[in-house]
């Protein structure tokens, strides 16, 4: 079974693997009223009903049962049997069928997009011969579940948990941020409800009040610190018994194990930890971090000492260009892992890289001819922390860097006199695309052109092309040249979220989040 996102579950016949088949796909509903949430207004939306086909991320199952993270909307629960079938079992509609007492709404609304959804899921007997249900749940963090009532019975959010200071928002304690921790509170997460969205937006951002924004500073950015992506649970034998011990990776906070250098993506842990020195216990993506192989030491909550903790006795990184010293040199290897724009020159491409700034690689030599393989010639990357020069001068973090603009040589349209959604074309109406980015391209009609692969040719008529990202839906290629009937030419889904197009020689380089450059011939 595969966990094939707005598609649903697909059964594969893997039997002979030079010649899989898929036998079905099955799309997964969800529905829930009572919604409450902010507009962008600042005023209270009530009553709103979300429904539809789930974006699935994860599935587990027992051999008896299967659990389906759906990030559209929490967790269900149905028999293994009515999905690994001949013939799924489904609702009038064509959707799999699930008994509403057997799902969990997961998800919190503030403001418009909500937090919660799982990605990840796992079961696990813990010390006590109990079967739970882990969910790394997003924004929100773990949530442990009984997986028959699907009740939480456990919940650990890292934002919330005052007790770790060495994080985005250092030593913060939301209650205190809010206006009133009984009213601006979610009872549930512990986390800023459409009460205190309301607040900040109407009163502090429009009424120039002078008073804490917890809600806006997690939402806006400081959430991404928090993204619970990827759990491992295992249990084990130390000095004070059996303890069971979650693994949980954060999009930019690391393993909650242990200060990891990067960002916690995906993990998984070796079948048994080895008190062997060097030994690798578990394996990690971090992003900016690479590919971690690690060791772990002591895991007592007691001890501060983070270098008995772990070890890192090999590692990964897609690039050593990067990571600069004061000087630009470069020093330790880096990952690309949260590209948000690009743009390209003739022979550069400038690419916005989140928390680690701008940088500037080589993608054509002096003739224009494009290049393979991209190079860094310029960065912004320095340190996590101010860096003190020897002459006295000091280096900041960079912002984070979301977009890159160039100005000039484009030709747009004016009077936009139609419009486009991905998720009318054959195939992909069940998708959920947010148009994000798009890099225009013109060709005039009559004009002697070159195409990527060098050869020249001309136009009877103009053409005006668009490549769009669309996040999670991956990149577009339109050809508007008719300004009422945009037709799409190609779609191609990317690993990551596509959040940025440039176009350059032939190619069209896309920022895809954690799923770095990508670069597709046009």
């Amino acid at each position: 079974m595969a966990a094939v996102r707005e598609s649903g579950i697909a059964v594969v016949d893997i039997t002979d693997p030079a010649a899989m088949q898929v036998l079905h796909t099955t799309p997964v509903n969800y529905y829930q009223d009572n919604i409450v949430y902010v507009e962008g207004g600042g005023d209270l939306v009530t009553d709103v009903i979300i429904e539809g086909h789930g974006f699935i991320k994860s599935l587990e199952t027992d051999g008896t049962d299967l659990w389906i993270a759906n990030e559209s909307y929490g967790i269900h629960r149905v028999p293994l049997a009515n999905v690994i079938t001949a013939a799924p079992v489904l609702e009038a509609d064509g959707t799999l069928q699930i008994d509403p007492s057997a799902e969990v709404y997961t998800l919190q609304y503030a403001g418009e997009h909500p937090w919660g959804a799982p990605a990840d899921l796992q079961l696990h007997t813990d010390v006590d011969g109990n079967v739970r249900l882990y969910a790394a749940i997003g924004f929100l963090g773990l949530g442990i579940y009984d997986p028959v009532t699907l009740e939480r019975v456990g919940y650990y959010n890292l934002y919330t948990d005052t007790s770790v200071s060495e994080d985005w928002f250092l030593a913060m304690d939301v209650t205190t941020e809010v206006v009133d921790p009984a009213t601006h509170i979610d009872p549930f997460t512990g986390m800023p409800n459409y009460n205190q969205a309301s607040f900040e937006i109407q009163d502090v951002w429009h009424g120039g009040l002078d008073a804490p924004k917890p809600w806006a500073d997690f939402d806006r950015y400081g959430k991404y610190y928090y993204k619970a992506n990827k759990l491992d649970v295992e249990t084990y034998t130390s000095g004070s018994g059996e303890r069971t011990t979650v693994y949980l990776a954060y999009g930019l906070g690391g393993l909650v194990a242990g200060e990891v250098s990067g960002h916690g993506n995906a993990l998984f842990l070796m079948p048994t930890l080895s008190d062997t020195t060097g030994a690798v216990d578990v394996v990690q993506a971090t992003g900016a971090g690479g590919l971690n192989f690690m060791d772990l030491g002591v895991l007592d909550p007691a001890e501060t000492d983070m270098s008995t903790k772990f070890t890192v006795p090999a590692y990964f990184a897609s690039t050593s260009e990067t990571y600069a010293a004061p000087d630009g040199t470069p020093t330790s290897p880096l990952a690309v892992g949260h590209t948000q724009g690009v743009a390209t020159s003739p022979q550069y491409l400038y690419m916005a890289d989140g928390p680690h700034g701008m940088s500037v690689w080589q993608i054509a030599d002096a003739d224009e001819n494009a290049l393979d393989e991209p190079h860094v010639v310029a960065n912004t990357v320095v340190d996590e922390y101010a860096v003190d020069n020897p002459d006295g001068t000091t280096i900041y973090p960079t912002p984070h860097a979301y977009n890159v603009i160039l100005g000039g040589g484009y030709d747009y349209r004016p009077e936009p006199v139609a419009q486009y959604r991905l998720q009318a074309e054959p195939g992909l109406e069940d998708s959920d695309p947010e148009a994000l980015y798009m890099t225009p391209q013109y060709f005039p009609a009559d004009t002697l052109l070159v195409d990527g692969d060098g050869q020249w040719y001309t136009l009877d008529e103009p053409r005006l092309l668009f490549y769009v990202a669309y996040g999670e839906a991956g990149v577009a290629k339109l050809d508007w040249s008719e300004p009422a009937n945009p037709v799409l030419m190609e779609h191609q889904q990317t690993v990551g979220e596509a959040t940025g197009t440039a176009i350059a020689h032939g190619r069209v380089y896309v920022a895809d989040g954690g799923g770095g450059l990508v670069i597709f011939r046009q």
